[in-house]
């Protein structure tokens, strides 16, 4: 969605996703250092999004109908959002 220009959310079947890919074969220990390095990755992308990246939208075709698009920030949940780190301050 940040990177293209007309980007398309495909649709995915997440328990086949889970069972095709081995997910339920990996240990605990495994999972956890996958999700930490995840996190990571995903905590720095979004601290160099900009403000106009949350405008981004995409279409999704179980949703494409005409003037639909998936925005990356939705109005609400935008104006409830505590900044990155928030949770740690005090």
């Amino acid at each position: 969605m940040l990177a293209d220009k007309d980007p398309v959310i495909a649709p995915i079947d997440q328990d086949a996703w889970a069972k095709n890919l081995g997910y339920l074969e990996s240990s605990p220990p495994e999972l956890v250092a996958l999700y930490g390095l995840n996190r990571h990755a995903n905590v720095r992308m979004l601290r160099r999004l900009k403000v106009e990246d949350l405008q981004k939208s995409a279409r999704h075709p179980e949703l494409d109908h005409p003037g639909h698009r998936c925005r990356l920030c939705e109005d609400d949940v935008e104006a409830r959002a505590e900044p990155l780190g928030a949770d740690r301050a005090a």
